[in-house]
């Protein structure tokens, strides 16, 4: 019996690793039930599960149930982000034209997607913002784009997929790291929103100085601009723009990403 009981709690420690801030009942074989909670501190660091048994004898089956909801759960949440950001590159939001860049805020869903889901979710969302981009070169939508895919076809790919996909990993990863060194749940939001926006601006504007800087029309750019230097050339082309999408990016992903958060923490049975 002894040895049941130690199997049984060894098997609730690794389903507790699987699934996070859940609740639910195991039937027994007699009738009875179990109630087996997870808690997890506000870090994440310590995890312990306790359980309750009506039955001394244990039970045989484990209704996996609830696993399933959460996935059900996580999937819709990511579809709805992948279409809310879809939609806003269709409809002219998610990507204005000025200059020869575009000055994008479809980092604000890869930032929520971070927040609520976690960082395979916002690389995801990255990787949807990147093929969108790729695409805008392969159409000529993207003046700068199209004029660098006519130079090399794979550093145009990475410069406009690559990037976002990494920089999409980067904020689930800011995030993360966020919520396990601080408590307050809108600095952590706020510091992913943030990071979205700069990240995307520091990788893609990077490869360009690293792909493509010594190329004609980038330093055709450079001479316009009066820049002395690569660092000078990236201030003065996305200055305006990169503030912008920072203060709009970290506004509506804290505000849409701690919404969610409570939501979810609520039908997950947390206050």
């Amino acid at each position: 019996m002894a040895e049941n009981d130690n199997l049984r709690v060894k098997t609730c420690k690794i389903s507790a690793c699987l699934v996070q801030y859940t609740r639910f009942w195991l039937p027994l074989h007699a009738g009875q039930t179990e109630k087996v909670v997870f808690f997890y501190d506000a870090a994440f660091a310590a995890k312990t599960c306790r359980v309750s048994c009506a039955n001394p004898n244990g039970g045989s089956k484990m209704n996996t149930q609830p696993q399933q909801k959460i996935s059900v759960q996580t999937l819709t949440q990511l579809a709805i982000l992948v279409a809310i950001e879809v939609v806003m590159k269709l409809i002219g939001l998610g990507s204005v034209p000025v200059g020869p860049l575009y000055m994008s805020f479809l980092t604000v869903p890869i930032a929520i997607g971070a927040i609520v889901i976690g960082p395979l979710a916002s690389m995801l969302l990255g990787g949807v913002f990147g093929f969108v981009s790729f695409m805008d070169a392969i159409k000529g939508a993207s003046i700068m784009t199209s004029t660098l895919l006519g130079v090399s076809a794979v550093h145009t790919f990475i410069l406009c997929f690559v990037t976002r996909l990494l920089m999409g990993l980067c904020v689930g990863l800011v995030y993360g790291a966020m919520a396990k060194a601080c408590k307050n749940a809108t600095a952590n939001c706020f510091v992913a929103s943030l990071s979205a926006p700069l990240l995307n601006t520091l990788f893609f504007m990077g490869y360009i100085v690293l792909a493509f800087y010594h190329t004609d029309y980038v330093q055709s750019l450079v001479l316009a601009k009066g820049a002395s230097n690569p660092l000078m050339f990236v201030i003065l082309l996305t200055g305006m723009q990169g503030l912008v999408e920072a203060i709009v990016c970290s506004v509506a992903g804290t505000a849409i990403g701690g919404a969610l958060l409570k939501v979810t923490g609520r039908m997950n049975g947390h206050r």
